[in-house]
């Protein structure tokens, strides 16, 4: 994964950022590791052993599931950072376990599998010769995905964008914004019924979302309008991305019991490499759509490229 392909979002709420200190306790053994070995694997979420260098000495099978098997550092593993979390503006559970002599509890965002990111609750505590075990408690589901899409709520969509944002613009980096909302959602609510209207939404969802890279995100962001986010790509590549997902959709075929729904959407693209505000994009974005609506919809309206929207207060 490239430095910009491989974007983990920062820690996804800031109310979680300080550390939890845990009461001390002495530092665990781990050798041998073939006898705790078998309990370690049976716990079903990701547990970590990492020494003192931030090298990932064992993993056990949900960590393998979640991140694969290749060697690496834990900030490569869980971020692709390639140096280590407090680096990049990060709490480092090694860090802070190392300071304190004590176990700490963070919350962290890491890239995992498919998804642009998962949240985890981080308990690390310290190891028998340095280093530490680090227990990474899933919850995503709880607090980032929209329950309707599987996409990403709005409140966790901003915070993540508004972080990546900040990133961006010190790597000087382009990014893109994509605002799409259905058309004649009402009318499909009214002609095939709600359940009907929540399905079209989820099958949208799914094609705006499907092959996006890691350091992308996808979410909500109100009603039925949802968002892209696409960072590190340029403009010509937004566009063609843009008119793919256009084309995805105009594919589906929804059935229900008053007939099939063909949903169309129009969309919203803003690009910049220049103003890394979230708010600015999005009005932009938004000014695109309608745009799109009224010439007709079931169309991806492009904002002006030299377009420069004041930074919104």
């Amino acid at each position: 994964m490239t430095s910009h392909q491989s974007m983990a979002i920062r820690v996804a709420t800031r109310a979680t950022v300080r550390a939890v200190k845990i009461r001390p306790s002495a530092p665990l053994d781990l050798e041998p590791l073939s006898a705790i070995r078998p309990i370690l694997d049976a716990l079903p979420f990701p547990v970590l052993w990492i020494d003192g260098d931030y090298v990932v000495r064992f993993r056990n099978a949900a960590a393998q599931r979640t991140y694969g098997a290749a060697p690496g550092s834990c900030h490569e593993l869980t971020h692709g950072f390639s140096r280590p979390c407090d680096e990049h503006g990060e709490l480092c559970p090694m860090a802070d376990v190392t300071r304190e002599q004590a176990p700490v509890s963070v919350c962290h965002a890491h890239v995992t599998g498919e998804r642009s990111v998962s949240l985890h609750q981080v308990i690390a505590v310290p190891v028998k010769g340095g280093g530490i075990l680090e227990s990474q408690i899933g919850l995503d589901d709880l607090v980032s995905e929209d329950g309707l899409t599987r996409v990403f709520g709005r409140g966790f969509f901003v915070r993540i964008v508004e972080r990546e944002l900040a990133l961006l613009e010190r790597l000087g980096e382009p990014y893109a914004f994509l605002l799409v909302d259905v058309d004649e959602f009402k009318g499909i609510n009214d002609a095939h019924g709600h359940d009907v209207g929540d399905e079209v939404l989820r099958e949208i969802a799914d094609a705006l979302r499907t092959n996006l890279r890691k350091s992308d995100a996808a979410g909500r962001w109100g009603g039925d309008e949802l968002a892209l986010f696409l960072p590190s790509l340029a403009r010509a590549d937004a566009v063609a991305l843009s008119e793919r997902r256009l084309a995805a959709i105009r594919r589906l075929s929804i059935p229900s019991p008053t007939g099939r729904v063909e949903p169309r959407v129009s969309g919203g693209l803003y690009w910049s490499e220049h103003v890394y505000d979230l708010k600015s994009a999005f009005h932009a974005a938004d000014r695109a759509l309608y745009a799109a609506k009224r010439a007709g919809g079931d169309r991806v309206v492009t904002a002006p490229v030299d377009a420069r929207p004041r930074r919104a207060s």
